[in-house]
């Protein structure tokens, strides 16, 4: 029986101090053994207040069962943390990857106001999308370009809907979800 309300999903062998962490690999920082791709997870429902995904969901095949695992695991109100490569970003030289995600990854699909929300029965909130670049001496634009580009959702949008993106290219892409199961 799982006695934490806190999962760490790829858990990899990430410190973790208070979390269940569950993998698809066997390392010492793993409490349970899970391939995130299967359509069932041998996890309890409703059980978790807190879960993170850090670069995960890019290495799936299929993300939106994923997506509605998590929202099954989770309690209504539940936080759930999500990273993967920005969609802007290099991250293509990784073979593993099969997909990058944009401002849009969740609140397109996973919303009441999503327009393609009839994909999935799993809803939540998006309270937090941060776009994260490159902290690297050869870049100093790019703290600049973080704080300029998460002023607000709609300057996000213009960052990945123009040549800005190409110009300054994101790393990451960082979003803050709250499970909802009631109405």
């Amino acid at each position: 029986m799982v006695k934490q309300t806190k999962v760490l999903l790829g858990c990899g062998q990430i410190e973790r101090e208070g979390w269940y962490g569950v993998d698809i690999v066997d390392t010492p920082e793993c409490d349970q053994v899970v391939d995130l791709d299967t359509e069932k997870w041998d996890l309890p429902s409703d059980h978790f207040t807190h879960i993170r995904a850090i670069n995960v969901f890019e290495h799936l095949e299929n993300p939106i069962n994923f997506v509605e695992e998590v929202h099954r695991i989770g309690t209504d109100g539940a936080v759930v943390e999500v990273t993967g490569p920005h969609r802007s970003s290099q991250n293509w030289t990784d073979p593993t990857h099969k997909r990058l995600l944009g401002t849009g990854t969740f609140s397109n699909y996973f919303t009441e106001q999503g327009d393609f929300n009839f994909y999935s029965d799993a809803v939540f909130e998006v309270e937090d999308v941060k776009v994260i670049f490159k902290k690297h001496p050869y870049f100093p634009h790019n703290i600049v370009a973080e704080k300029v580009f998460n002023i607000s959702t709609n300057v996000q949008k213009l960052f990945e809907s123009t040549f800005m993106s190409r110009l300054i290219p994101a790393q990451d892409i960082y979003f803050q979800l709250r499970v909802k199961k009631s109405a």
